[in-house]
């Protein structure tokens, strides 16, 4: 899979929106530089690409001079976590129980690689791979993920508990720069993927077959065929309103060609994918409002009522006052 078709809620961005516009940042600058604007968060169950949330952090990391944002930020969105799923401490009193239900919630928000649990002799390490492919943004990013991790944990551990042992997968220790300002934490540096370290006496209630379960657990909903992702982020308006080619592959920062011959590979291409989405929105807006043809040819970015007309002709045989009428 490409790394640009990598998808998560826009729930995450809401969260990096609030914490840079209470930190004085020029946030709707930094957004317009990555595709993003406000309007993405309108819905927070809707999709956005994952690629411009790891630059947006990056950019706004190097403007506002702070190393450690990525862990200000996901602190911050833990504590929207807890609030936004109606006190997950009351709803999941044990914490195998709060982490089965994490990485539940993980696999149904994203296509990418989702968090697991993994045992040794004395510790359970809660897990994440991180997206592959994307390199601008890692560091960032992987802050965000372990300080929002180690701010669940200490909700059932305690606010003074700190994690032993953390295996990051940045290659340069000098960046650390006590970004989570843990103290006698031991750090592995280049490993293969994330893992915080939770000592078995908290959590010993995990037995290797619920662990085992909850590693294989796959309820991801969200497609990953590029072709299935685009239509989705044009039915949720992602790309703004009447996209073409360019502002497509502008918004998932890839070029027109390369993302043509992705596309090709799953026998598609944009221009299908953009007639099909209009279709759609035409019968929803025929059927589902009061709205006069007219309106509904100027949303859909028609220059006349007469070109909306036979476009709708061709769909579905019938100009749309009369699909409108027999349906």
């Amino acid at each position: 899979m490409h790394y640009n078709f990598y998808v998560v809620r826009t729930s995450y961005l809401e969260t990096i929106i609030i914490a840079l516009d209470n930190l004085n940042a020029d946030t709707d600058k930094l957004l317009t530089n990555v595709g993003l604007s406000r309007r993405h968060i309108a819905n927070p169950n809707n999709l956005m690409l994952e690629l411009p949330a790891w630059v947006l952090l990056e950019n706004a990391a190097a403007e506002l001079a702070i190393s450690n944002l990525g862990a200000i930020i996901g602190m911050q969105f833990c504590e929207a976590f807890f609030k936004s799923t109606d006190n997950v401490k009351k709803q999941f009193p044990l914490i195998e129980d709060a982490l089965k239900y994490f990485i539940d919630q993980e696999n149904e928000i994203t296509n990418g690689p989702s968090f697991w649990l993994k045992e040794d002799t004395d510790h359970i390490w809660l897990c994440r791979t991180g997206t592959p492919g994307i390199n601008i943004g890692v560091w960032q990013m992987e802050q965000y993920v372990v300080s929002f991790l180690i701010g669940l944990l200490k909700h059932y551990l305690g606010a003074n508990w700190q994690p032993k042992q953390i295996k990051l997968k940045l290659a340069d220790k000098n960046l650390l720069n006590n970004a989570f300002g843990e103290n006698n934490c031991k750090f592995e540096f280049a490993n293969r993927y994330t893992a915080i370290a939770i000592e078995k006496r908290f959590i010993n209630k995990v037995s290797t077959h619920t662990l085992s379960k909850i590693e294989g657990n796959s309820k991801q909903r969200i497609p990953k065929k590029p072709n299935l992702l685009i239509s989705k982020l044009l039915e949720q308006n992602y790309f703004g309103a009447n996209p073409n080619a360019e502002s497509i592959s502008d918004c998932c920062l890839i070029n027109l060609r390369k993302l043509q011959r992705i596309l090709h590979r799953c026998d598609s291409d944009l221009t299908t994918l953009l007639e099909q989405d209009k279709k759609n929105k035409a019968q929803q807006l025929v059927l589902e409002t009061a709205k006069p043809i007219a309106e509904i040819s100027a949303i859909l970015g028609y220059n006349d009522k007469a070109n909306f007309t036979r476009a709708f002709k061709r769909w579905f045989k019938v100009p749309p006052t009369t699909y409108r009428k027999t349906h």
